[in-house]
């Protein structure tokens, strides 16, 4: 890590933020008793199951809101990408706009599978060090009640930070037909939030309100998945 963080502060590599979260960490694990931590967390783990799960569904929810928001201009690491982009630290998905007769803008997306690959990589990594730290100690996790509850947050978060068109995740519908600028402005048809929306096109301005109903709905469904699950496993013949 220390080599890491050498080469990435004197070849000035990546973005400011870049450098700054690689250098907290590195001096996070220099200066503070990151042993004396782990061991204390693993003793708080084995006292509460459901810190257990909300820890690992903690790592699905950084992975959906670092790797499906858009970021504009070049990539991290000093990847230069035209447009917009998204996913981290390797870009994924690339998209550009042109402009031919009639002032139509067209929108153009580039998907890189090499660089989804190692952004699914690094938290699966991450996912199975933390359940063998969880498993040498005695926090032990159920692997259905972790894949339920990770992949209900990972899927909800995504589906929030995912921009909708017509109706459809961005993924799915992919670019929109030729357009001119004016009608499609102010068409509403792309959007933000789910199951609410909270954001109606270029036109409106984000409704905090109905973002707080989103992240309300979210916890309320992961603590009903909590619930039921303990429900099914206390019901089940012994």
């Amino acid at each position: 890590m220390t080599v890491f963080t050498g080469v990435i502060v004197f070849f000035r590599l990546g973005s400011f933020e870049d450098r700054i979260v690689v250098g907290v960490l590195w001096l996070s694990l220099v200066l503070l008793p990151v042993e004396r931590y782990a061991h204390q967390v693993a003793r708080l783990m084995a006292s509460f199951e459901s810190l257990r799960y909300i820890l690992l569904s903690i790592i699905g929810l950084i992975w959906a809101w670092a790797s499906a928001r858009f970021r504009d201009g070049g990539g991290p690491f000093h990847l230069q990408l035209a447009g917009s982009w998204r996913g981290y630290p390797f870009p994924f998905e690339e998209w550009w706009w042109s402009q031919g007769g009639l002032s139509e803008i067209t929108w153009h997306r580039e998907f890189h599978l090499l660089g989804f690959i190692g952004d699914v990589l690094i938290p699966v990594a991450v996912f199975l060090f933390v359940l063998r730290w969880l498993r040498r100690s005695p926090a032990a996790v159920d692997g259905m009640r972790t894949l339920l509850f990770v992949g209900f947050t990972t899927a909800f978060t995504w589906l929030n930070i995912e921009p909708w068109f017509g109706g459809l995740p961005l993924s799915i519908a992919g670019p929109p037909p030729p357009f001119r600028p004016p009608a499609y402005f102010s068409s509403g048809s792309l959007t933000l939030g789910f199951p609410l929306i909270f954001w109606n096109g270029f036109t409106s301005e984000p409704q905090f309100r109905w973002i707080v109903a989103d992240v309300a709905i979210g916890l309320s469904g992961w603590v009903g998945l909590y619930l039921a699950k303990d429900t099914l496993v206390s019901q089940s013949p012994q």
